[in-house]
């Protein structure tokens, strides 16, 4: 009988990597394996053997593929991080698409995007089991007026993307219009500290609008653990930032910090396939922040909504590529 105690965070490294190979194990050789790999470090802390895990991820994914017609089913990258999301939340398929397509007309109603994708992560991160059965027609239309009122200062940047960390917000109690200027105040304190690339840092400034210390200090602290990791011999881009950003929320000294990403760096870059270094790099950046900051539900549902952000980055990421090599 599988246990019900949830492992101890300092564990989460370990059993990510067993997770990890026994989805290697038991599967083949047209596996999206960046997807699983990303996808499973949402299950370190759930309880079970990895060898159950792994299984339950592949059973969950099967049933996500039979469970919706061709233009409703989830693609093979989404359906990894949907299975895992459910495993976590100790959920199964059950009316998973009869669900979605409700909250995507709440959605639509709230004049947010049009965007399968997007729409797909920002219902994953609303959903939580623990406080609602359902995702709330309440905390959609609070992400429609977060939307709005942010979009005023980024008429032509603010799109899909922000679809994990808009859910984020709309389930505070904040007045939308000053959640948008905080937000934005945050963004101008980064680009004085010299970061680049408004679109890259509007969810950022999202996510640090959870942080536990005053805007300037957690500012200041996205700053050190960059300059932390450059001096320890990486080169860091606006690709990194969500990952040092949720790093902001572990209660250790950057230099601590990052040298517990490293180790766990070294030691994911044994699995097969080998991750390519900006996986690495973010799955070591998960897998620390799990270790440091234990099973705080707050903080993993931060941990949830940076690894959706992960998820679209790839996928769009594969999109260019895919365009590039067409054209």
């Amino acid at each position: 009988m599988p246990s019900t105690q949830a492992p101890a965070p300092n564990l989460a490294l370990p059993r990510f990597l067993a997770i990890a190979r026994a989805l290697r194990a038991s599967g083949g050789m047209f596996d999206d394996w960046t997807a699983l790999q990303h996808s499973a470090v949402a299950l370190p802390l759930v309880p079970g053997e990895p060898e159950e895990l792994a299984r339950a991820v592949r059973e969950t994914m099967a049933e996500l593929r039979a469970g919706a017609g061709l233009w409703k089913r989830l693609g093979g990258s989404m359906r990894a991080f949907a299975a895992t999301s459910l495993l976590q939340a100790g959920e199964d398929a059950t009316g998973f698409y009869e669900d979605l397509e409700r909250v995507r007309r709440l959605f639509r109603a709230a004049k947010l995007p049009r965007d399968g994708t997007s729409e797909a992560l920002g219902y994953l991160v609303l959903r939580d089991p623990s406080t609602s059965p359902r995702v709330r027609e309440a905390d959609v239309a609070r992400m429609g007026e977060l939307y709005r009122e942010i979009k005023k200062d980024h008429r032509w940047l603010l799109g899909a993307g922000e679809y994990p960390t808009l859910a984020l917000l709309s389930q505070t109690e904040r007045p939308a219009p000053e959640i948008a200027r905080r937000v934005e105040q945050i963004l101008q304190r980064l680009e004085e500290r010299g970061f680049r690339s408004r679109g890259r840092l509007i969810p950022i400034a999202q996510l640090l609008f959870f942080a536990p210390d005053a805007d300037p200090v957690a500012c200041a602290r996205f700053e050190a653990l960059w300059k932390e990791f450059q001096a320890a011999g990486l080169k860091m881009f606006a690709s990194d930032y969500d990952e040092l950003a949720l790093l902001c929320f572990a209660g250790r000294t950057p230099k601590e910090i990052v040298r517990c990403v490293l180790e766990h760096r070294d030691q994911i870059r044994t699995l097969k396939p080998r991750p390519s270094r900006d996986i690495s790099f973010s799955l070591a950046c998960a897998t620390a922040f799990l270790e440091l900051v234990g099973g705080d539900p707050k903080l993993r549902k931060l941990s949830k909504a940076q690894a959706a952000l992960q998820v679209r980055s790839i996928l769009a990421a594969r999109q260019a590529a895919a365009a590039g090599a067409a054209s």
